[in-house]
């Protein structure tokens, strides 16, 4: 594969380009002066995005340098390797495939990270066969550990997840509770879909229905939201704003006269704030509610996870 090919190709798409290799947030790629928290090494203040044009960024515990050499940072990948991600994603075949180490654990069946939470890349795989492959691997699980990285960072238990080596399983179920995907969590918070499942309509169920559904996009938001009402209130996940609304449209078919609330992810540092639209379209399609969380001047956050931890510890006020 010629550098020079990948590098001319990927020129002003260095946003988009590390969306979906690395699983970034829009607000990860957007250029900015103020410091946030680093999507490799974590942190509070210590990185800034400077420019999709070639993926230039800055950060106080990791390093500088371009796009690449954050896809090198992220897979722990060597340069080629990288080039191989970066080529898959803009349709560029000269070799195979790159699978990097950590994500082998199913044999390739893992899907690239999804752009912002909100794109799904296309499979050639059949859907059929992705959701079985996804029931296997879901089955052949261990419980989830309630120490893993994630939850203790977010501050949230395990409900209806298993764990597979250095990953947490979220299973994705149509409205008849077959399992069509699974979506993948690794310790530091990066997310991947499994590769060709179904993910349009189809989500995870905290709790048992009564009178109200809330309806969130990730995990964490749905069980900080769950444990904040005392487990009285189903949440269900629809894992991306987009999916916000073909998952109220199936729940309101099943459940003509439940209320249904859309809590927010509050976007505030994307244009368009797409957390919230999103949220706004669904809940008119179905005739729901939206709730978005308020944030002071200031305060880091955008989700109800992040509204609800600043303010209480996530579920050690509710013990």
């Amino acid at each position: 594969m010629k550098v020079n090919r990948v590098k001319q190709a990927a020129y002003g798409k260095w946003d988009l380009i590390l969306q979906e290799v690395c699983g970034f947030s829009k607000q990860d790629t957007t250029p900015t002066r103020i410091g946030m928290p680093c999507p490799n090494c974590g942190g509070h203040d210590r990185y800034e995005f400077k420019s999709a044009t070639d993926g230039y960024h800055m950060c106080r515990g990791c390093g500088a340098g371009d796009g690449i050499n954050m896809i090198r940072k992220i897979h722990s990948c060597s340069f080629p390797e990288a080039l191989n991600l970066i080529a898959h994603f803009l349709g560029i075949h000269e070799q195979e495939d790159y699978n990097p180490q950590h994500l082998k654990g199913c044999n390739g069946k893992i899907n690239a990270p999804q752009a912002g939470g909100e794109r799904v890349v296309p499979a050639p795989k059949d859907p059929k066969v992705a959701a079985q492959e996804a029931r296997e691997i879901f089955l052949s699980a261990t419980d989830a550990d309630p120490a893993f990285p994630y939850f203790v960072n977010k501050q949230v238990g395990v409900y209806g997840v298993r764990q597979q080596n250095n990953f947490i399983l979220v299973p994705l179920r149509d409205i008849s509770g077959n399992i069509t995907s699974l979506q993948y969590i690794y310790p530091n918070g990066k997310k991947y879909f499994h590769k060709g499942g179904t993910i349009k309509g189809c989500f995870h169920l905290i709790g048992d229905v009564g009178n109200t559904i809330y309806i969130v996009e990730g995990y964490a938001t749905a069980v900080s939201a769950y444990q904040f009402d005392r487990e009285t209130v189903a949440v269900a996940v629809a894992f991306t704003a987009g999916n916000l609304k073909p998952v109220a449209i199936e729940l309101r078919k099943k459940y003509p006269t439940t209320n249904l609330i859309f809590l927010a992810d509050n976007d505030r540092f994307t244009p368009g704030n797409p957390g919230l639209t999103k949220a706004r379209e669904a809940a008119d399609a179905v005739d729901g509610e939206v709730r978005c969380p308020k944030f002071k001047e200031g305060e880091p956050g955008t989700d109800y996870n992040d509204w609800i931890n600043n303010r209480f510890q996530g579920e050690k006020a509710w013990a």
